[in-house]
């Protein structure tokens, strides 16, 4: 019986652990998403295309980011930067 009671507490406990991983996984998916620039926006300098590639394909997030910031006189500004860690 006691090794039942434990089974079953284990059991419980893995069960919440996998939601709660699944639940901010698809948070940090869905803000890493609402993150993305709709279109780009390069002004009369430049054309400006992009496309995303997660660094971790399995999970579908980390990697690079870049931004483009149109300037005065028909000049832009490139920014570049590198996402450590994981999670939210």
């Amino acid at each position: 019986l006691l090794l039942a009671e434990e089974l079953v507490g284990r059991a419980a406990q893995s069960l919440d652990n996998a939601r709660q991983y699944a639940s901010q996984h698809a948070a940090a998916l869905t803000l890493q998403r609402a993150l993305l620039p709709s279109r780009l926006r390069g002004g009369p300098a430049v054309e400006v295309a992009s496309r995303y590639l997660p660094a971790d394909v399995d999970h579908g997030v980390g990697g690079d980011w870049f931004d483009v910031i149109p300037l005065s006189g028909a000049r832009v500004a490139l920014v570049v930067g590198d996402v450590v860690g994981h999670g939210l």
